[in-house]
């Protein structure tokens, strides 16, 4: 009996660390410690490891995104039943990735000290190939409270994720052997002191911004006949910031949740909006694409005659505004699921002194994608009201924070029902509104960039070493075992 309660026992501490590390406990260095139970598992046959790491990944799943039943059934408008089927679903997908890993791992190296950079290596892989709802967890631990965050200007969140999963290994190991392995732990000071060497900045004049979080529920939104309150609310609040006090003024992801060009009064008003309040209105709205679907949209309305700007949601958050082919199936249940369009408009804003990097909601959260621009600030237009009254809203913004440090761009989030905040280049979150309230808060932010970025360089070479060293050590055990087996004959 002991002898299966152990193992199941670390699969459970391996999800408990993990929800200890996040909001809304922020251990960050719970975080470092997340997968050492599972490398106490590597001795188990595969089938025993595959199944125990899936339990795992299914209890961390269940345990952080609990909110997911609430979001199907009020936000999708589902049953209770459907809900619940819905959810558990989504936890064994989206927690098989554990199993995976935890199947394979062992597979790769030879010394323990391989081992572990074995297994580091393929997390990697893993995370870059599984298709997450949300993306490199376990760096985003270490992104608040006392962890590693200062690490991923050089790193990256890619090279952070790979030196907590050596850390935990490092750990495990120690406890087996008693001793430290300076294989293992030299290089994790090496990058660790690295992380605190500063890269000179590019700096911009100090911007000004209000945000308006209007607090609208999510349902309201769906059923709503007509947009006209979406847009005096929204007005009004942006009123209470005096006629040019402030050089932007953001609304939300989809403020105004209808096609705005097939209601142009309303485009119109925003823009005389924007000249009677002397600033740039940043809105976010809908419109529709070239294939006929709908576009989740950012536009820029300057205070003059200058043309609008648009940006169109490149990057769609799966299950709900995409689906893989897999799963086309959930469209019978939900027709609505997967109907977005990316669109065409995918650049940056142009305004005054600044370039503005707008990102839409979830965007924010993939550090491939933010890799990608370069700016001065980064504007997150996002709902989040979808997440209830949950930690969801805490944890979406955690797994931001990294953006900020990997490019050295200050962000500023506008959110329908909160965490509004902005956040600075080193990764301190200034003035978070509370949640489902309704509010305006005003953010004064130093926009930049840094002069290089070593995680545009570093992100790619751990993401592209891991898969190569994998498949070579892969490619090694495979000949010895055909070696082996050759000479048995």
């Amino acid at each position: 009996m002991d002898r299966t309660l152990k193992p199941i026992g670390l699969a459970v501490l391996f999800a408990l660390l993990l929800n200890l590390a996040v909001a809304p406990f922020y251990c960050a260095p719970l975080g470092l410690l997340v997968f050492s139970p599972l490398f106490g598992l590597f001795a188990k046959k595969p089938g025993q490891r595959f199944w125990l790491g899936w339990l795992g990944g299914f209890l961390l799943q269940a345990g952080g995104y609990y909110w997911i039943f609430f979001t199907i059934r009020d936000f999708g408008g589902l049953s209770a039943g459907l809900a619940v089927v819905g959810s558990i679903l989504f936890f064994l997908f989206q927690g098989l990735d554990v199993g995976i890993w935890l199947w394979l791992a062992p597979k790769f190296g030879r010394t323990p000290v391989q081992k572990v950079y074995a297994a580091a290596a393929l997390w990697l892989v893993i995370n870059h190939f599984y298709p997450y709802v949300f993306p490199w967890t376990i760096a985003a631990t270490q992104a608040q409270g006392w962890g590693l965050k200062h690490m991923a200007t050089w790193t990256g969140s890619i090279g952070l994720s790979f030196f907590c999963v050596v850390v935990a290994g490092g750990v495990a190991l120690a406890l087996r052997e008693k001793k430290l392995n300076r294989n293992i732990w030299l290089p994790v000071l090496m990058a660790f002191v690295l992380g605190w060497i500063p890269i000179p900045r590019v700096e911009k004049p100090e911007l000004q911004v209000g945000v308006v979080q209007p607090n609208f529920i999510p349902f309201a939104k769906r059923d709503s006949p007509n947009g006209i309150t979406f847009y005096e609310t929204h007005r009004d609040m942006g009123r209470q910031f005096s006629p040019g006090s402030v050089d932007l003024i953001l609304w939300p992801e989809t403020a105004l949740p209808f096609d705005i060009d097939a209601y142009s009064d309303y485009s119109d008003a925003v823009r005389i909006e924007a000249q009677n309040q002397q600033t740039a209105l940043v809105i976010g709205c809908m419109s529709t694409g070239e294939s006929g679907l709908p576009t989740n949209e950012i536009r820029l309305f300057p205070p003059d005659h200058a043309p609008i700007q648009r940006y169109q949601k490149q990057k769609m958050v799966l299950f709900s505004e995409e689906l893989p082919w897999i799963l086309r199936w959930a469209l019978y249940f939900d027709p609505n699921l997967g109907s977005f369009d990316r669109g065409t408009f995918s650049g940056t804003f142009h305004y005054r002194d600044w370039e503005l990097v707008p990102l839409v909601c979830y965007e924010a959260i993939i550090p491939e994608y933010v890799a990608t621009k370069s700016g001065d600030v980064m504007l997150n237009l996002t709902n989040d009201a979808w997440f209830g009254e949950s930690k969801g809203s805490a944890l979406h913004l955690q797994s931001l924070v990294l953006r900020c440090l990997e490019t050295g761009m200050p962000l500023i989030r506008a959110t329908n029902s909160g965490i509004s905040c902005a956040v600075t280049e080193r990764g301190a979150i200034l003035d978070p509104t509370g949640v489902y309230v309704q509010t305006t808060a005003r953010y004064t932010v130093r926009p930049g960039h840094w002069k290089f970025r070593p995680s545009h360089i570093s992100q790619p070479l751990f993401t592209w070493g891991s898969l190569l060293y994998i498949l070579l050590l892969g490619w090694k055990a495979y000949r010895t075992r055909r070696k082996a087996k050759a000479q048995s004959t």
